[in-house]
């Protein structure tokens, strides 16, 4: 595999995230909006979903070619879903344990 592959695979894992005084949210590794509303945003990312809660939220920047977004409003939490793959694979093992 070339170097340059190896690198641009390892750039599509990455996620970071930024959070000024609970007021701004920058984030980068975002694929989509799944939903939002003034209380929550859902994001699907490169690393599974992220819900973003609070008050008065709105997504202030989106750039999705870039993967990039920004949202602001009083952010109270942020929570971090499994990735679709993992729950798929989650939901199968469980019932394989079910049945047995």
């Amino acid at each position: 595999m070339s170097e340059n592959k190896q690198n641009s695979e390892k750039q599509s894992h990455k996620q970071a995230l930024h959070l000024t005084d609970r007021e701004t949210l920058e984030l980068s590794g975002v694929a989509s909006v799944e939903n939002f509303d003034n209380l929550s945003v859902l994001f699907c990312t490169n690393l599974g979903d992220l819900l973003v809660s609070g008050e008065d939220l709105h997504i202030s920047h989106l750039h999705l070619e870039e993967e990039e977004a920004v949202v602001k409003g009083q952010i109270n939490s942020l929570e971090f879903k499994r990735g679709r793959k993992e729950q798929k694979a989650r939901n199968k093992n469980f019932l394989s344990r079910v049945l047995k």
